[in-house]
């Protein structure tokens, strides 16, 4: 057995983490032969994917599944290439049927020679750019993963950020997840069916145009379109989102969850103020120094039961979960991939917002419950209005 000591995981555990579904599109098709190997290879790099996770005295440990048998992991079917997106749904509502939380449906179009992986895996194996290594760099050994460097800045700003900086966003943080904790709880579980809500593409040079005349992150830009989607859809004044930053590569889920409340005003006004809350946080040692304390406080395990249940309870309250993933290119890569998405299942009533690049575009899937956004067309419309918006800017 194997202790699990990243903080994800210890405070969420496997039961309450999202599942991840992964969607690969190919100029070829995979018989049962032909993909086992394919499979096969990826288990070999990822031999964690034979393992499940197991509560022994309120500690997470990887233990080896003794029936482990890679044949019950996945399904292969027929299907029509314009069908494939129907698919989406309905795998992203299925349950595991093993141990190993983690299951593979391939999809071909042997008329076309087309195919496409759905790859769907619960989120204590890997967050998103471990997944991307995963099925990847068992193909293509010239794929690294994303090295995340900050740009350098003056002596001025550096201790601007590093003094100032840091203690607002203790404050902003402190009081944001206040807020999260306050708000009163319905205490009601959403189980209905999720639905999954693909927005299209967006060009990345149309994005880059953008960033480079306001002197803004493409990740400002897509967490501000997707607000102000989200005011229009729901009318409200502002709202809570959280998402994940990658702190290192060495190891799985080693990620930080931000909460950030965004008010509703003009795109300009909340793309620049999206930027300079990004900027505190890259420059500054806040995130660094929250991680270093949170995971000294895990150390305990009585404390781990108390912020599991606490936290439990609260953040799955959080309207948005917002990932933004940059994706690889692909180029070396054994097998002829098009096309690569994500989406995810998100818990009770959470919106999660999931971007990622390929090669010239960015992906845009977003997936909740039926109930949370129940009019998929009117969301569309907004969210094409706020894309507009947006690329207007230029």
């Amino acid at each position: 057995m194997i202790k699990i000591n990243d903080m994800i995981t210890k405070i969420l555990d496997q039961e309450n983490m999202s599942t991840i579904l992964c969607f690969i599109d190919y100029n070829e098709t995979f018989d049962d032969e032909k993909f086992l190997v394919y499979l096969q290879t990826i288990i070999d790099y990822s031999p964690i994917l034979k393992k499940f996770i197991e509560n022994k005295n309120n500690n997470y440990y990887w233990v080896e599944n003794l029936n482990f048998n890679i044949k019950e992991q996945y399904v292969i079917k027929n299907e029509q290439i314009e069908m494939f997106d129907t698919n989406t749904e309905y795998i992203l509502n299925q349950s595991f049927l093993t141990k190993t939380k983690w299951y593979v449906t391939v999809l071909n179009d042997t008329i076309q020679n087309k195919s496409r992986i759905y790859l769907k895996i619960n989120h204590a194996y890997c967050d998103g750019y471990k997944l991307i290594d995963t099925i990847i760099k068992p193909f293509d050994k010239l794929y690294s993963q994303p090295i995340f460097k900050r740009s350098k800045s003056n002596i001025i700003d550096t201790i601007y950020y590093c003094i100032i900086g840091t203690i607002s966003l203790m404050i902003i943080y402190i009081s944001t997840l206040y807020s999260i904790y306050t708000t009163p709880k319905s205490g009601i579980i959403n189980t209905y069916p999720v639905i999954n809500i693909n927005c299209g593409v967006i060009k990345l040079k149309s994005i880059k145009k953008i960033a480079k005349k306001y002197d803004v992150s493409i990740n400002s830009i897509l967490y501000t379109l997707m607000a102000k989607t989200w005011f229009k859809y729901n009318q409200t004044t502002d709202v809570i989102i959280t998402s994940p930053i990658y702190i290192k590569k060495t190891a799985t889920n080693n990620v930080f969850l931000l909460f950030n409340k965004i008010y509703n005003e003009n795109m300009l006004t909340i793309l620049k103020k999206t930027d300079q809350l990004f900027n505190k946080y890259k420059y500054s040692p806040f995130i660094l120094c929250a991680n270093e304390i949170l995971n000294y406080l895990l150390s305990f395990s009585w404390l781990t039961t108390i912020l599991h249940t606490k936290i439990n309870n609260s953040i799955f309250e959080v309207p948005i979960t917002f990932s933004n993933i940059i994706g690889p290119p692909l180029y070396n890569y054994k097998y002829k991939v098009t096309n690569l998405q994500f989406s995810i299942i998100p818990k009770n009533n959470m919106t999660a917002i999931n971007f990622i690049s390929f090669r010239n575009k960015i992906n845009i899937n977003v997936s909740c419950r039926e109930t949370v956004i129940s009019d998929k067309a009117r969301f569309l419309q907004c969210y094409k209005e706020s894309l507009y918006e947006l690329m207007s800017l230029k």
